[in-house]
């Protein structure tokens, strides 16, 4: 059993195809590499590079998030491919020794929203937006709790743009 969290209406919306952006749909959207850009609200600049690859026997997608210089986050996470359930979870890997649970639903907007399990040890609520903008992009944003009782904050956002 999962916590869920509100952050807004705009903000949750949830995955299935992406029927206007191609003939990939679902999590298959992001398959391939990514060049992103963005920042924090006080106005720090990140860039990363993300890269989305089919693993298992086309079963699962393989997420990997490394920030460039001078950022330092990186992680990796699976997804399933075959987003018919309705619904999946994962376990985002970091390089700071984290292993956070996440739940996703999956509806009929073009986007994916993690949620995190707010039941583990010492969980802060937190959710990962990612919302396709073309065939070519997608927007991405991380938002958090800093402290008890407060809503949600957007903690970074960025822009990515296809690479390959």
């Amino acid at each position: 059993m999962f916590t869920r969290t509100v952050v807004s209406t705009a903000s949750l919306l949830l995955l299935t195809g992406f029927g206007a952006y191609g003939s990939r749909v679902g999590t298959q959207f992001f398959t391939g590499s990514w060049s992103c850009s963005g920042g924090t609200p006080a106005g720090r600049q990140m860039n990363s590079d993300v890269v989305f690859t089919p693993v298992l026997d086309g079963h699962f997608l393989e997420a990997r998030h490394v920030d460039r210089p001078p950022g330092r986050y990186e992680s990796v996470a699976m997804w399933p491919l075959d987003t018919a359930a309705g619904h999946f979870s994962t376990v985002v890997y970091d390089n700071f020794g984290g292993a956070r649970h996440f739940a996703a639903e999956v509806s009929g907007a073009a986007a994916v929203v993690l949620v995190r399990d707010t039941l583990e040890q010492g969980a802060r609520a937190e959710s990962f937006t990612y919302r396709a903008s073309s065939e070519s992009t997608y927007w991405y944003a991380w938002y958090v709790r800093r402290a008890a009782g407060q809503p949600l904050a957007l903690g970074d956002s960025a822009t990515c743009h296809r690479i390959h």
